[in-house]
C-alpha cells in the first residue's frame, strides 16, 4: 500500500499528468495539490511501516530548514513559502523512498520511471516547438533544453548499463528523444551544457571508443535534426552567438541581473533577501548599469537572476551558499566512493575468484547508473549558470536516486562478499 502510493507520488512529481490532462479537458487545476496530499499521507504510513527508517542526508534537511529561516527576512513571504514547501516535499519524498526502495527491484522500477519521463517530455516538447505550454517549468525553452540535456546524459548511461533487452532499447530511445528535445529548444546555454557534459563523460570514460562512437552517432542525429527543424542553418547561426558572451543581448541582460544579485548579497550577507525574493526586490537593488538598461525599474519586478549560484547567494546568503556547495560536494564524494567500491567487481578476474565473490554482481550496470546520475548533475550545474532552475526538483531527485543507488550497491557488495567468505570456508573444509 505505502509503496504503491510512493510510486504514484513519483509519477506525479516526474510526469505532471494532471497539468497535461487539464490542458485538454480542463477543470483539474483544483487537484494540483494532490502531490502534497499524497506526501502528507505517506509520512504517517512510512512511520508505521516495518521497513528500516533511513534519514535523507542531514545536509538536505539543513538546506530545507535554512530556506524556512529566510521567511523571517523575506519581503514576499508567499513566494518564499512556495519555494520552501517544494524543498521540504522533496526531503520527505527522499526519506520515504530510501526506506521503501532500497532493493534492486524497486530501484530498477524508479530508474525506469526516470528514463520514461525524459521520453515523455521530449515528445511534448518537440511537438510544442521546443517547450511545453502546459507545464509550469518546461514552458520555457531554455529550461526545457537543459532538462533534455540531462536526459541525454542519464539515458545514454542507462543504455550502456543494459547489454540486451528492453532496458537497452529504453535507454537508446530516451537518449535519442532527449537529444531531439534539446535541439528543438533552440537554446544556446542548454547546448553548451550538453556539450560540456558529454566532454566530461568522455574524459572520465574507461571505454572511450564506445563513448566516441556514441558521440559520432549523436552528432549525425544532431546535424540531421537541426537542419530539419531549423532549415537554412538557423540553428548553427544561433549557437555561434554564444561567442558574444555578456557583451550584448541576453548575455548583457544576465550580467545586469547578476550585478543586482550581488548587490542584494552585499546588503544581506548572512541570510539573503529570502527564498524566491530576488525579483521582488530587484528594483530596490538596481545599480547604475541596471538603471541604464532598464529606465523603468518596475520592469525588473519578478525577474530571476538566470543563475542558480547568484540566486542562492542573493536569496539565502553565505549560509545558504555554503550549505549548497557542501551538499554538492557530498553528492560528488558519495558517487565517487560508490564507483570506487564497484571497481574490483567490474574488472575481469579469474573464474574461481568471481565464483567465490559472487561474480560481477551486475557491477557494470550499477557503475553506469552512477555515471548517468553524475553526468546529468553536471549538465544541470552547467545549465544552472544560465537559467533559474534551482527551485525545481531536478537536482534534488538526482540526490535521492544517488543515495538510493549507494544503499543498494553497498548491500549487494556486502552480501556477495559474505557469500564469497562462506564459499572459501567450504572450499577450505573440503580440502
Amino acid at each position: 500500500m505505502t509503496y504503491r502510493l510512493l510510486l504514484l507520488t513519483w509519477i506525479l512529481v516526474l510526469f505532471h499528468p494532471l497539468r497535461m490532462v487539464n490542458q485538454y479537458v480542463g477543470g483539474l487545476s483544483a487537484f494540483y495539490w494532490l502531490q502534497s496530499l499524497l506526501l502528507a499521507c505517506l509520512l504517517p504510513l512510512w512511520i508505521m511501516e516495518r521497513a528500516r527508517k533511513r534519514n535523507f542526508t542531514l545536509l538536505m534537511l539543513l538546506v530545507a530548514l535554512h530556506a524556512l529561516s529566510t521567511l523571517l527576512v523575506a519581503e514576499n513571504t508567499g513566494y518564499a513559502r512556495t519555494a520552501t514547501r517544494m524543498i521540504f516535499e522533496v526531503y520527505l519524498l527522499g526519506i520515504v523512498t530510501l526506506s521503501l526502495c532500497a532493493e534492486k527491484r524497486r530501484l530498477e522500477a524508479l530508474l525506469r520511471l526516470f528514463a520514461l519521463n525524459f521520453i515523455y517530455y521530449a515528445f511534448w516538447g518537440v511537438r510544442g516547438g521546443g517547450k511545453i505550454g502546459w507545464d509550469y517549468v518546461l514552458d520555457d525553452s531554455n529550461q526545457f533544453g537543459t532538462y533534455m540535456g540531462m536526459g541525454v546524459a542519464f539515458c545514454f548511461c542507462y543504455f550502456a548499463a543494459h547489454r540486451v533487452g528492453r532496458g537497452r532499447w529504453l535507454g537508446l530511445a530516451g537518449a535519442a528523444a532527449s537529444l531531439l528535445g534539446a535541439i528543438a529548444s533552440f537554446s544556446r546555454g542548454s547546448f553548451l551544457a550538453l556539450t560540456v557534459s558529454y566532454a566530461y563523460l568522455w574524459v572520465r570514460a574507461k571505454r572511450r571508443v564506445a563513448v566516441t562512437l556514441a558521440g559520432c552517432a549523436g552528432g549525425v542525429l544532431l546535424f540531421v535534426a537541426a537542419n530539419w527543424l531549423f532549415p537554412g542553418g538557423e540553428f548553427w547561426q544561433e549557437m555561434k552567438t554564444i561567442q558574444s558572451g555578456t557583451a550584448a543581448g541576453t548575455g548583457l541582460d544576465r550580467k545586469v541581473l547578476w550585478g543586482i544579485a550581488w548587490n542584494q548579497f552585499k546588503a544581506n550577507p548572512l541570510l539573503g533577501v529570502g527564498v524566491h525574493n530576488f525579483g521582488v526586490l530587484a528594483p530596490v537593488y538596481a545599480g547604475e548599469e541596471a538603471r541604464v538598461r532598464y529606465p523603468d525599474l518596475r520592469t525588473l519586478w519578478g525577474r530571476s537572476p538566470h543563475n542558480i549560484y547568484f540566486q542562492v547567494l542573493a536569496e539565502q546568503g553565505i549560509v545558504g551558499m555554503t550549505l549548497f556547495l557542501v551538499l554538492l560536494g557530498s553528492f560528488w564524494k558519495e558517487n565517487r566512493k560508490m564507483r570506487k567500491a564497484l571497481e574490483p567487481f567490474v574488472k575481469r578476474t579469474p573464474r574461481s575468484e568471481r565464483e567465490l565473490t559472487g561474480g560481477r554482481i551486475e557491477a557494470r550496470r550499477y557503475a553506469n547508473y552512477a555515471d548517468g546520475i553524475l553526468v546529468a548533475a553536471v549538465c544541470y550545474l552547467i545549465g544552472g549558470f544560465f537559467y533559474p532552475i534551482y527551485e525545481y526538483p531536478w537536482l534534488w531527485s538526482l540526490l535521492i536516486i544517488n543515495r538510493l543507488l549507494r544503499l543498494v550497491v553497498s548491500a549487494e557488495i556486502a552480501r556477495r562478499q559474505d557469500a564469497g567468505i562462506a564459499g572459501r570456508r567450504v572450499s577450505g573444509a573440503g580440502t
